[in-house]
């Protein structure tokens, strides 16, 4: 397994080789970054996501759009109007390197959110996109973004070098958001919105590609292919197009085209694009990670993961369930809830995403000193049964025993569920389950 990895990451740092001439790959870029909680180390997306996207314009000058897209739950929304709003502040410093360019950017932005629920939201980003000309050479860009309803602010670099033309030129696939509407003016080639990440996309999300190709004459159509491959290097999906020209740009081809990723599971895979060129071939090749950014919390410490099944089999059966080392356990964990999924032909378990979303509301809802809330009583059964439909909440009342009760309604007849209330609320015990025909 360890040299089938090495040749992997060896065969992914070949890229750099065959990136397009113009572009070197952004120093400083960074897309996610890693929570800690506990035994837990959890994948994020930055909340300030910072891109660059050059495309030739002739005339020995480029156009470098400048994307950032900002977390929900990083901005300070106000209600204003029926409506929740955040505006922002941003500035694009850019230096030349080993020269003495140096240009500022400066714009304004305003994110809209028609939810409460939605201003906090961390799958919810907002895009703003401005852009700058550039002539070839070696660049550093300094973001400096700035909360004007708050004192949030954060501060993104990168380095790009841009090279003289000779020939053609490609730029990189840009990542587009399925059924979006596209930013018109700001990005007047695309119809779909575009994505400032480069490397990760999330699991379970659809994905376009703008591919733009040009020169400094006018050029045929070009046909271009697509593949995203495997570890192994076997092809999990392609799909294939023709670069047409674009509206008002003779010297510029371009195409969106869809790629079915959420027909890819986890993992880090390799995207690859071939122009083809009459008789030549160009090729771009880039990693492509694929992660669950939203994945229920207790999916991503499998000790946690694992144990929650009991709920879902017989004592004896997860006696026989937990025998075995770490990998074996992770095998039949994995077929475990693959017998399970609703939706076998995607890689997506809809089963299982709810049960440990359940899970986490549990532990944060349930959790005692010393014990996780998926362990306890009421947590167990709302695992197995949900948000109940009614609530009787006497935990506070000075009774001789004050309780919690839930009312479940499932298929003409009525659960109830009573946990007696220990010091308050700090801990529920089940104390009696009734079933009776639903009135």
């Amino acid at each position: 397994m360890g040299s089938k990895l090495g040749r992997f990451f060896c065969w992914m740092g070949l890229l750099v080789g065959l990136l397009p001439a113009f572009l070197s790959a952004q120093g400083g870029y960074q897309e996610v970054y890693q929570v800690e909680q506990g035994r837990v180390r959890i994948t994020q997306k930055m909340p300030v996501l910072f891109r660059t996207y050059p495309v030739y314009r002739g005339a020995n000058l480029y156009r470098v759009y400048l994307l950032v897209e900002v977390q929900n739950d990083f901005l300070q929304f106000i209600l204003k109007e029926g409506r929740f709003e955040a505006d922002m502040e941003l500035e694009a410093v850019i230096t030349g390197r080993g020269n003495n360019f140096r240009e500022s950017r400066i714009w304004r932005s305003t994110a809209i959110a028609r939810r409460y629920e939605d201003t906090n939201r961390r799958d919810l980003f907002h895009l703003t996109v401005d852009s700058v000309d550039l002539k070839p050479g070696k660049y550093q860009i300094l973001l400096k973004y700035s909360d004007r309803n708050a004192r949030r602010r954060m501060n993104r670099k990168i380095r790009i070098a841009l090279l003289p033309l000779k020939g053609s030129f490609q730029s990189p696939p840009l990542f587009l958001y399925p059924k979006t509407d596209s930013l018109n003016g700001n990005f007047p080639w695309v119809a779909h919105k575009p994505s400032a990440l480069r490397e990760y996309w999330d699991f379970n999300q659809d994905l376009w590609l703008f591919l733009v190709q040009g020169g400094s004459e006018a050029a045929a159509p070009v046909p271009v292919t697509v593949r995203v491959v495997q570890e192994n290097e076997q092809t999990v999906l392609q799909t294939q197009d023709t670069l047409q020209a674009l509206a008002g740009q003779p010297r510029l081809q371009g195409v969106e085209l869809p790629l079915a990723a959420s027909r890819l599971d986890e993992g880090l895979y390799q995207l690859q694009v071939d122009y083809l060129n009459g008789q030549d071939t160009v090729q771009i090749r880039q990693a492509l990670n694929i992660v669950w950014f939203t994945k229920p919390r207790s999916l991503w410490d499998f000790n946690t993961a694992f144990r929650a099944t009991r709920y879902l089999m017989s004592e004896e059966e997860y006696k026989a369930f937990s025998r075995g080392g770490t990998d074996e356990k992770r095998e039949r964990f994995k077929a475990f809830w693959k017998q399970r999924d609703p939706t076998p032909e995607t890689p997506f378990n809809e089963l299982m995403a709810e049960y440990y979303t359940r899970v986490d509301s549990a532990n944060a809802r349930f959790s005692q000193r010393r014990l996780p809330g998926w362990k306890t009583d009421p947590g167990r059964i709302f695992i197995l049964y949900g948000p109940p439909d009614k609530v009787e909440d006497r935990s506070l009342d000075p009774i001789d025993f004050p309780y919690l009760r839930w009312f479940y309604h499932l298929e003409g007849k009525e659960l109830v569920f009573t946990f007696r209330a220990v010091e308050g609320r700090r801990e529920y015990r089940l104390e009696d389950v009734e079933e009776k025909p639903l009135q």
